[in-house]
């Protein structure tokens, strides 16, 4: 960077003063950027990840400090996001957290942002790899939505669509302002990065009621074609959008060759450091072990656990009720090749319905966690969280699995001060299930599983292994749900792989068999699963070893099977 001009470096060091009198700050950098023939200073602030300070309550006070400077800009980042982007061959930070650039560190910070394998050229390599891991994703759900389009599968098609379109944003906000936005709404991303690719504004133009509507229609398919099936959107709607993608396919690409260029321009001639050879990875070491699992459901009996438990939920929510559904006890053998013992543990897993006074977002559901991790529960927790209203309108319309859980279930809490605002309704409907209803929703489900696992086996051969767990990971989500909706009547609120899997647990003991979740090796193969789909959008750098994913592909068409026998049984049975 050149001179600073000193009335600029007085300014910078004025909102640097204000900025670290008000929140935690880490570094702050000072760039000079270039728009249109017009100079701008901006302030690159890296906070620290402290759990006393969040960004989103950051933002607003880094903006009120800013006010009073208009002519700075600033962006805002943890300073871990950018080291890790770094790692990652971010280009975008480092060109705006050059060291010459640093105006501001925190003496008690002792972690530096760059050290000296942070080169040029080790960051550019690194972006031409990641870069084309990117559009290898992008080129592999382009391929699976023109096979839908081609076979006529619009609701699936759409759902490749709505990937396409994500995956092109994400690549965009990756390659232009380090960072990508967490959101699967496509409007979220496009507005987010208007000022970065102003030409987007002639993609989709937000004034135009017929173009947002289709657009809204796009941003549906990513829940409403997993979770629901009733999705519907017509051929030209998606003709339209699949041009509109390649449109946004070549102004990403645009944009995101030229701002390679200028990084090139600019650091292309600096002195390579002598690099320095990663650390090697330690290997997985082989068990001689064998675990045999015997589940069994049964009855609640009294546990002195439940209470400690109880006192867990209520602590974090307001709660109303509390039913037990059951217990599932599974012991485990514990052989091995070098003791003549044989050691044996067991594992209760207690299913629960919360009733809670008001309606909770899904991140209630931490609680499921915080229970299952505290050492001195001794029981693993499947929680269902329902408001009374929601429970209340489920009985009224006749909700088969609601009045089961009430009627036959184990009350195990209730809230005296609040019991007298909620009362079961006396006037329940009929619980009815109807059966023609059931086997649409079963054929529907599974043309979607099907489509799915051809999809992933169509990419076995293409080193795609991360796509290809994305679609095992759908198709299993697919799969799980059409079991509960079947033989639970159940639509679950929680949409986790691992949650939907509990519940196949606690409907059939033999789900256990299919995915079982004992050894750590078999709880890292699950885990692959269930965080295929997150991990292909916000993890580039992960490798999957062909092997993993070949045993998870297994699994899911055996799983496919035993689901199809007993749901199609379960169905002819009650005719």
């Amino acid at each position: 960077m050149g001179t600073i001009p000193a009335e600029v470096l007085q300014e910078a060091n004025l909102i640097t003063a204000r900025l670290v009198n008000t929140l935690l700050i880490e570094q702050i950098y000072l760039n000079d950027i270039v728009e249109d023939d017009k100079a701008y200073w901006e302030l690159i602030i890296l906070i620290p990840n402290s759990s006393t300070q969040h960004i989103t309550e950051a933002r607003p006070l880094v903006r009120m400090v800013m006010t009073l400077h208009i002519q700075f800009r600033y962006r805002l980042f943890y300073f871990h996001d950018v080291k890790a982007g770094l790692k990652q061959g971010s280009m975008v930070f480092f060109s705006i957290c050059q060291p010459d650039m640093l105006v501001y560190i925190n003496p008690e910070s002792d972690i530096p942002l760059f050290n000296n394998k942070t080169t040029f050229q080790k960051v550019y390599n690194r972006a031409i790899i990641e870069q084309g891991k990117e559009r290898n994703k992008i080129r592999s759900f382009r391929e699976g939505m023109d096979f839908y389009f081609e076979k006529g599968n619009d609701q699936l098609c759409a759902l490749m669509l709505h990937q396409v379109f994500e995956l092109c944003y994400r690549f965009a906000e990756l390659a232009l302002i380090g960072k990508e936005k967490i959101s699967h709404s496509l409007r979220n991303h496009h507005k987010f990065l208007l000022p970065y690719i102003p030409e987007l504004k002639t993609l989709f133009n937000e004034e135009d009621e017929k173009e947002m509507s289709i657009l809204f229609i796009l941003d549906e398919a990513y829940l409403t074609v997993r979770y629901e099936n009733s999705y519907q959107i017509s051929k030209d709607e998606l003709s339209y959008l699949i041009q509109k993608s390649l449109d946004l396919q070549q102004i990403v690409d645009e944009n995101s060759r030229l701002a390679q260029k200028q990084f090139e321009v600019r650091f292309g001639n600096y002195k390579e450091e002598e690099q320095q050879s990663e650390p090697s990875s330690e290997q997985e070491v082989a068990t001689s072990e064998k675990f045999i699992s015997s589940p069994t459901i049964e009855p609640l009996k009294p546990l002195c656990i439940m209470e400690k438990i109880i006192e867990k939920i209520t602590r974090e929510v307001g709660t109303i009720r509390i039913y037990c559904m059951g217990k599932s006890s599974r012991s485990f053998s514990h052989d091995s090749y070098y003791m003549e013992t044989t050691e044996k543990t067991s594992e209760d897993r207690l299913y629960l319905l919360v009733i809670t006074k008001d309606e909770q977002p899904n991140d209630i559901y931490r609680i499921q966690s915080y229970i299952n991790q505290d050492k001195n529960v001794d029981a693993k927790v499947v929680l269902l969280f329902h408001s009374m209203a929601s429970i209340t309108k489920a009985l009224e319309n006749g909700n088969p699995f609601f009045q089961r859980v009430i009627t036959t279930g184990e009350q195990v809490f209730i809230n005296k001060d609040l019991s007298e605002i909620w009362q079961i309704p006396t006037e329940e409907k009929k619980a009815e299930v109807n059966l023609e209803t059931k086997k649409m929703n079963w054929w529907k489900r599974r043309r979607k599983i099907i489509a799915f696992i051809e999809s992933a086996s169509n990419l076995t051969y293409d080193d795609n292994e991360d796509v290809e767990l994305c679609m095992l990971a759908l198709a299993l989500e697919q799969i799980c749900l059409a079991y509960i909706e079947t033989f639970l009547d159940y639509k679950p609120n929680l949409q986790s792989l691992s949650h939907l899997y509990n519940l196949c647990d606690y409907i059939s003991e033999k789900a256990n068999e299919f995915f079982p979740r004992i050894t750590e090796e078999d709880i890292r193969l699950f885990g692959l699963l269930s965080q295929g789909l997150h991990n292909l959008r916000f993890r580039s750098s992960l490798f999957y070893h062909p092997t993993d994913v070949a045993i998870l592909h297994r699994r899911c068409e055996y799983w496919l099977e035993f689901v199809t026998e007993e749901v199609e049984s379960y169905l002819k049975e009650q005719q």
